[in-house]
């Protein structure tokens, strides 16, 4: 084999971190069809438990998880 042929690609927990990332903006923008769900949600499930596992990333809490809902301004009842 040539120089060329054995190079080493390595991939770093960060990679996996920015591949959840990437899922979770194409998926909020509609980039998927419904029925490629399965498979995309299974592939982004076992990273994330990797990634859990790890300690890369850690467990979301529900106040992470959705953002807050801001009081609409205008005038006040009081």
């Amino acid at each position: 084999m040539s120089e060329e042929n054995q190079t080493q690609v390595q991939l770093q927990l960060a990679d996996l971190v920015l591949a959840l990332e990437i899922i979770q903006v194409a998926s909020s923008r509609g980039a998927f069809k419904a029925d490629e769900y399965t498979a995309i949600g299974g592939c982004y499930d076992r990273i994330r438990s990797f990634l859990l596992t790890s300690g890369a990333v850690k467990e979301a809490t529900e106040e992470e998880e959705e953002p807050a809902q801001e009081e609409p301004q205008g005038e006040s009842n009081d």
